[in-house]
C-alpha cells in the first residue's frame, strides 16, 4: 500500500524471501514497461540493474533496521542513488527513499519514492567530463582546440593566447584564421574542406604568427568527435610547434645536397684529372711548335697567319684544361698577397668590353679592404664568370641593365653562423656581383652551381661558368651566398678569408720576353718524345746544349757517360721506373749542384698526392709556351 503524486512509488515486502511488489502507480508501470496490475506479486529485484541490486538489498534491510520501524515510532528514511531497467536496458538513474511501513508493532513493509535524477546525473558527467577537459588541456604544452561541425570556434586554452596574442573573444568565431601566414591559408582550408567532407582527420602542417609578428612552423591536427546518431557534433585538436624539426630537416636537406655536389664534383674531378696528363702532352707538341713556326715565319706570310692561329688554338685548348682543373680544385696555383679593389679596378676595362653598352656597370669599392692572398688569375676569372652571368641574365628584360661590383670587409662570429648554416665563422673580404635581370626561382638557384648546370640552352652556354667559381672560391677556403628574386635581381656574395699577415700586395717580377743567350747544359727526360724533339729544337736556338732521354734510367746512363757539366734538370713528375724527385736525388749523388726544374700534364692534385714537391721546388704547368720555359729555365739557374 502506497499512495504518491509527484514522485514513482511503489512497495514491496519486507520479507527477504517473497520481496514481492504490494502496490505501484501508473508511473512506475509506465518507465518498467510492465502494465500496472502485472507488477503485483513481481518481485522488485529485476527492476534493478545487476551492478546495484547489492546497493538495493542493502538500501531495503537498512530501512527495516531503522529505529521505529518495529516499535509503532516514526521511521527513519534509507537513502540512495541508483539505476533501473526496462527490458533489460538501462532506462534512467533515480534517488530512491525507502522508508519502512509498520503493521500491528511489526515491519511488514516498505514504502519506496522514486524520483528521477537521470538529467542532473547526465548533467553532471558532462560537466565533471568538462572540468577534466579544461584541466588537461591547460595543462598541455601544446595549442588545444574545439570547433563545431562548420569550423566555428568554441573554445582555445591559453597557450593560444600567449603565443598569438589574441584575446578569447577575439579568437572564438573565425578568427583563429588571423593568425595564419597570408601564403597557407589557402591550403589550410583545402585541407579543412577535405576533412570535413570525408571525415577524417585534419593534419596541417602551416605557420602561424606569433604576438610580436615572427612565424614559426606548427603541424595542426584535429579529430571529428560523432554523437550516438554519428553525425560529427564538434571538432578537437591541437597545434604543435614544430620549428626546430623543420629547420633541422631543411638543415638536413641542404646537408644532403651538398654532399651529391661534392660527389657530382668529384666525379667531373676524376673526369679532368684522367684527361688532363694525355691531353697536355699532346697540347704541349703542338704549342711549341706553333710558337716557334710564328717566331721563324715573316709576319706579312700566310703561314704565319697559320701558324699564329695554331698557336692561338693551342692556348685555348690549355686554358680549357685549366679550367677543368680549376673547377675541381686539381690546378696548381701560384698565392700572391693582393689588394682585391686593385685587381677588380685593372679588370673594369675588359670587363665592360664584355658586357653590352646599354648595360650600365656600377663599381662600388669598400674602404680599407683587408689584403687576401690566392692567386689573382683566379680574381680574375672568379670576377669575369659573374659578370658574364649577370650579363646573360639581363639579356632580354624591358628596363636598363645594371650590373654592380662592390667589395666589404666582413665578420662572422659562431652564433650568427649558427642562424646561418652555409655561413662560416671568421674575417673575410667580400667581392659581391648584382644585376636586376630575369632572376632565379628556389629550385634553380639550389642547382645554380651544379657542373654543367644551364638554364640557357646548348646553343647558348657558355661553359662551366659558376661551377668554376664555386670550385675556385672552396679551393681558398670561402664560400658563396647567394641570392635571387625571380623577374627582380641576383647577387652572389664571395667571402674570402683575409690573409692572416696584414701587408701589402705583392709585385711580381717582369716577365721575361726575350730572355738572353745561354750556355748552360739541360737535361730534359720526359716519356713523350715529341715533347723532346721540340723543346730540344727550341732550347737549341736559344744556346742551351740539351740531352733528352725516355726514361729516369735511360738518363741516369747519360749521365754517368756525359764529360760535360750538366747544370739543371728538367724532368717530367710522374714516370714509370721512378718519379722526377727520386731522379734528381740520384743524380745529385754524383753532382751536388745539379739544379732541378719539375713539370707535368697531371693535375696539382695528383702531384700532391704523390709528394713529389717540396715547398722550394721550380714547377712548370703543362702545356707551357717556349718563353714560358725559357723564363723558368733563367729563375731557376738564376
Amino acid at each position: 500500500m502506497l499512495t504518491s503524486t509527484t514522485s514513482r512509488p511503489w512497495a514491496t515486502s519486507p520479507s527477504a524471501k517473497r520481496g514481492m511488489i504490494l502496490e505501484a502507480n501508473r508511473t512506475f508501470a509506465t518507465l518498467v514497461g510492465v502494465a500496472r496490475d502485472a507488477l503485483i506479486t513481481q518481485p522488485f529485484s529485476p527492476f534493478v540493474f545487476k551492478e546495484d541490486q547489492d546497493k538495493f538489498y542493502l538500501l531495503f534491510k537498512q530501512a527495516l533496521a531503522t529505529p521505529g520501524a518495529s516499535a509503532g515510532l516514526a521511521p527513519e528514511p534509507a537513502w540512495c542513488d541508483l539505476r533501473l531497467v526496462k527490458n533489460s536496458i538501462i532506462s534512467f538513474c533515480v534517488e530512491m527513499v525507502a522508508i519502512a511501513v509498520p503493521e500491528a508493532g511489526t515491519a511488514s513493509s516498505v514504502r519506496i519514492v522514486l524520483r528521477d535524477v537521470t538529467d542532473r546525473k547526465r548533467l553532471s558527467e558532462v560537466l565533471q567530463a568538462s572540468e577534466e577537459f579544461r584541466s588537461l588541456a591547460e595543462a598541455m604544452p601544446q595549442i588545444v582546440w574545439a570547433t563545431r561541425p562548420d569550423g566555428w570556434n568554441i573554445y582555445f586554452n591559453h597557450q593560444w593566447v600567449d603565443y598569438t596574442g589574441l584575446t578569447m573573444e577575439e579568437s572564438h568565431g573565425h578568427g583563429w584564421n588571423v593568425p595564419f601566414h597570408p601564403d597557407d591559408k589557402e591550403r589550410a582550408w583545402i585541407s579543412w574542406q577535405r576533412a570535413t567532407q570525408y571525415r577524417e582527420t585534419y593534419e596541417l602542417e602551416c605557420r602561424l604568427r606569433r604576438a610580436d609578428g615572427a612565424y614559426r612552423w606548427f603541424l595542426i591536427r584535429g579529430v571529428p568527435l560523432l554523437n550516438e546518431s554519428g553525425v560529427v557534433f564538434k571538432w578537437l585538436g591541437t597545434c604543435t610547434d614544430i620549428e626546430e624539426i623543420k629547420r633541422d630537416g631543411e638543415h638536413r636537406q641542404k646537408l644532403e645536397g651538398q654532399l651529391r655536389q661534392a660527389q657530382k664534383m668529384e666525379a667531373v674531378g676524376c673526369l679532368a684529372s684522367g684527361i688532363a696528363h694525355h691531353y697536355n702532352n699532346i697540347m704541349q707538341s703542338i704549342l711549341i711548335c706553333s710558337e716557334m713556326l710564328v717566331n721563324s715565319l715573316p709576319k706579312d706570310d700566310k703561314p704565319h697567319e697559320l701558324a699564329n692561329e695554331i698557336m692561338k688554338g693551342s692556348k685555348r685548348a690549355g686554358e680549357l684544361t685549366h679550367k677543368l682543373l680549376r673547377f675541381v680544385r686539381e690546378e696548381m696555383v701560384v698565392p700572391a698577397v693582393l689588394d682585391v679593389n686593385e685587381t677588380v679596378s685593372g679588370m673594369l676595362d675588359m670587363l665592360g668590353r664584355l658586357i653590352r653598352e646599354d648595360v650600365h656597370l656600377n663599381w662600388r669599392p669598400g674602404q680599407k679592404i683587408r689584403m687576401l692572398k690566392m692567386d689573382p688569375g683566379q680574381v680574375e676569372q672568379i670576377l669575369t664568370n659573374l659578370v658574364l652571368n649577370a650579363r646573360d641574365a639581363i639579356h632580354g628584360i624591358d628596363v636598363i641593365g645594371k650590373i654592380t661590383i662592390e667589395t666589404a670587409n666582413a665578420d662572422f662570429d659562431t652564433d650568427f653562423c649558427a642562424d646561418h648554416p652555409s655561413f662560416i665563422p671568421g674575417r673575410y673580404v667580400m667581392l659581391a656581383v648584382s644585376d636586376n635581370g630575369c632572376g632565379m626561382d628556389r629550385a634553380t638557384l639550389e642547382r645554380v652551381f651544379e657542373p654543367f648546370f644551364t638554364t640557357k640552352g646548348l646553343a647558348n652556354a657558355s661553359g662551366l661558368g659558376l661551377s668554376i667559381v664555386y670550385g675556385m672560391v672552396k679551393q681558398n677556403n670561402g664560400f658563396i651566398d647567394a641570392v635571387s628574386e625571380p623577374n627582380r635581381f641576383t647577387t652572389f656574395k664571395i667571402y674570402l678569408p683575409v690573409h692572416a699577415t696584414e701587408t701589402t700586395a705583392e709585385i711580381e717580377p717582369p716577365f721575361l720576353s726575350s730572355p738572353p743567350k745561354a750556355m748552360e747544359t739541360v737535361l730534359m727526360v720526359d716519356d713523350h718524345q715529341a715533347i723532346l724533339t721540340v723543346a730540344k729544337m727550341l732550347l737549341g736556338g736559344l744556346g742551351y746544349k740539351v740531352l733528352t732521354a725516355n726514361t729516369p734510367q735511360q738518363a741516369i746512363l747519360l749521365a754517368e757517360e756525359s764529360l760535360d757539366v750538366i747544370h739543371i734538370l728538367v724532368t717530367d713528375v710522374i714516370m714509370p721506373e721512378m718519379n722526377g724527385r727520386e731522379l734528381h736525388e740520384r743524380l745529385k749523388g754524383s753532382r751536388p749542384e745539379l739544379k732541378c726544374i719539375y713539370m707535368s700534364g697531371h693535375s696539382a692534385g695528383i702531384i700532391a698526392r704523390e709528394r713529389v714537391l717540396d715547398g722550394g721546388a721550380h714547377f712548370i704547368a703543362k702545356p707551357f709556351t717556349g718563353g714560358e720555359l725559357a723564363a723558368k729555365l733563367r729563375e731557376a739557374l738564376s
